[in-house]
């Protein structure tokens, strides 16, 4: 008796095991599958929010944009923004009320970067990104501006 309690026990161990794994498996390939590609209306999306974030950081509704166009671009597996970690570790170490601000500014503005030369370069082309370097900039004047 004490044998079969331990077998039944054993077995509806292995079944929950093969149940999670099951669910963990589609819950990676549904994830995975959402976030596979950006289009070319989302990267143009980008480059807008990253400009209006540029005259007005602080204006709510930009920035919830600006927060969900860096969790998407974050998500997507075609894109690979290249950043200068000295600079990133940089406006990561600030510590400043807006230095999320300006870290999330420089990211976007990388993007932007790209997707402005994928469109209007040629895409092999090697170029200074110093756009994103001014956009950060731009953010910091209209800051100092703002709260004096």
């Amino acid at each position: 008796m004490h044998r079969k309690v331990a077998r039944e026990t054993r077995r509806l161990n292995h079944v929950v095991s093969i149940l999670l794994l099951g669910f963990v498996a589609a819950a990676f390939t549904q994830n995975a599958a959402t976030q596979e590609t950006s289009t070319a209306d989302e990267r143009t999306q980008w480059v807008d929010i990253t400009r209006k974030l540029e005259s007005a950081p602080l204006d709510d509704s930009v920035n919830k944009q600006g927060e969900a166009a860096l969790k998407r671009l974050t998500d997507v597996h075609d894109i690979h923004v290249p950043l200068c970690p000295a600079l990133l570790s940089e406006f990561n170490g600030m510590k400043f009320a807006y230095s999320h601000t300006i870290t999330r500014q420089y990211m976007l503005a990388s993007a932007a970067f790209l997707e402005d030369r994928r469109v209007l370069y040629a895409p092999d082309s090697l170029e200074v990104p110093s756009h994103c370097v001014e956009s950060v900039l731009e953010i910091r004047r209209f800051l100092s501006a703002e709260l004096g």
